[in-house]
């Protein structure tokens, strides 16, 4: 898998449970995937703001690396790993 550095903002489809975010959906550049499995999720604390990062797999079989900011509730994709 070749890593590709993209960190453009996204929208994201996703819901908390328990304390626990998973997210659903990811439209980029107008095209939608689906999540299959989350990966792993951590979050980092900047001062007073947190930050929740999460590596998905989508449904093509890439896997997706996603930034959720706590304090803007904006979210971003920081890197792509193609399958192909």
């Amino acid at each position: 898998m070749r890593p590709e550095s993209i960190n453009e903002q996204i929208e994201i489809i996703a819901y908390f449970t328990s304390g626990k975010l998973k997210p659903l959906r990811i439209r980029w550049k107008n095209k939608v995937y689906r999540v299959r499995e989350v990966c792993s999720l951590w979050t980092e604390d900047h001062g007073q703001e947190q930050k929740t990062h999460v590596t998905v797999q989508v449904t093509t079989d890439d896997y997706m690396e996603l930034l959720y900011d706590n304090a803007t509730f904006k979210w971003k994709l920081i890197r792509v790993y193609l399958a192909g």
